[in-house]
């Protein structure tokens, strides 16, 4: 099977990573992949080293046309028999457009619940739009059952629709050695005794930093010697955002016990020196950092999004709190850091609820289910099949 991707972007999120494991998994199964995407960024060189043919779109924006005439000039030259969509929004639209013109078979894989901002006006626009463009696919993977009703509730069908929850290589979130842990604290200066807390994302205010400081404030950090570690860049703002947060820290009185690490390749090797793992989110339909820390068998402590809310089971693999509530934030954050014994428990839990509920070759088959039941006959990837075990 030939399968173009069409990709949100260069960056690297939770999503870029998900489908980086399906390509994985494919292009071990036998199929010809080739990626289309916007921008230069740390996807680029993830795709070349997995072997992935990648195309340069100019934008995916819905009233810029070059987009639509890049995608149908890849579509032309690499005669795919999928299109395979990790866009958003025009992302999508765009997708299914040229693929319903060349008359190839489009899946859309929606990270997130579908949201719709601006006046009455614009929400009913963009409602309709994505309406047609998941009505025209060929099938719709949500990864969440909130993704999954909140397409259903803009009036597509349920049968177009599969759930399919992201899934890790749990054996991936080992550290690289023995000492990862002392090494990561010493790089940034933490004390064995120190006890660490680490957010990994993108810096942006949906993912919570600025939350997270909130309720560092009100914690007595001095005496129970908490340190924060802020893992993950400014993707968006190109280094805006990180100053701001470095300025609150300022302004807060934490500078001497909040640090921004950057991006970090060895997200396992950060676990392994976090005591904690937190993630204050806004929004997040199937957040892959709570399944890391689960899989590194670290306690998390999230806030109450849908994604949060169908990974972990509050009290037991994990602690939920309400969204935007600092001082349930701090309660529960000083609730795990003076009970060692509730840090274990949870930390086994989710370790066994990650293992066998949320593993990546759980996700892929059935990805590969809903690609061969749309694919063109004679282009099936039987060949992959093979790599489910591997």
């Amino acid at each position: 099977m030939r399968i173009l991707f069409t990709i949100i972007d260069a960056n690297m999120v939770g999503g870029h990573r998900v489908l980086l494991e399906l390509m994985d998994k494919l292009r071990s199964g036998g199929a010809q992949l080739f990626a289309a995407f916007p921008g230069r960024g740390p996807l680029d060189a993830a795709v070349q080293r997995l072997g992935v043919q990648r195309e340069f779109i100019p934008s995916w924006r819905l009233r810029d046309p070059r987009g639509y005439i890049a995608l149908a000039r890849v579509v032309a030259r690499v005669r795919p028999d999928l299109i395979y969509t990790h866009c958003s929004g025009a992302g999508e639209f765009i997708g299914v457009a040229i693929g319903k013109a060349w008359r190839i078979p489009v899946v859309i894989h929606r990270h997130s619940v579908p949201g719709f901002g601006g006046g009455r006006v614009r929400q009913a626009i963009e409602r309709t739009l994505m309406r047609w463009a998941y009505s025209g696919a060929s099938a719709v993977i949500a990864v969440s059952d909130a993704t999954y009703q909140g397409i259903i509730n803009i009036g597509v069908s349920s049968a177009r629709v599969k759930t399919v929850k992201n899934g890790i290589s749990v054996r991936k979130f080992l550290p690289s050695s023995t000492h990862a842990r002392a090494l990561v604290r010493r790089e940034f200066g933490l004390g064995e005794d120190s006890v660490v807390i680490s957010l990994t994302g993108r810096l942006c205010e949906n993912k919570g930093q600025r939350a997270l400081m909130e309720a560092a404030r009100r914690l007595p950090w001095r005496e129970l010697k908490l340190r924060f570690l802020f893992v993950g860049r400014d993707q968006e703002q190109g280094g805006l955002y990180e100053a701001y947060l470095k300025r609150l820290a300022c302004e807060y009185g934490l500078s001497d016990c909040v640090t921004f690490t950057g991006h970090r390749d060895q997200i396992a090797d950060v676990l392994a020196a976090s005591d904690v793992t937190v993630l204050p989110s806004n929004a997040d339909a199937c957040p892959i950092s709570i399944l890391e820390s689960m899989a590194a068998r670290k306690p998390v402590v999230a806030t109450a999004t849908t994604g949060a809310c169908e990974i972990l089971e509050d009290g037991i693999s994990g602690l939920i709190v309400p969204i935007g509530d600092p001082n349930a934030f701090a309660q529960a954050l000083l609730r795990l850091v003076k009970d060692s014994n509730l840090r274990a428990s949870l930390a086994a839990n989710a370790y066994e609820r990650v293992s066998s509920q949320f593993r990546d070759d759980i996700m892929f088959r059935r990805v590969l289910a809903v690609l061969e039941a749309v694919a063109p006959k004679g282009s099936k990837a039987t060949a992959c099949e093979k790599s489910v075990a591997s």
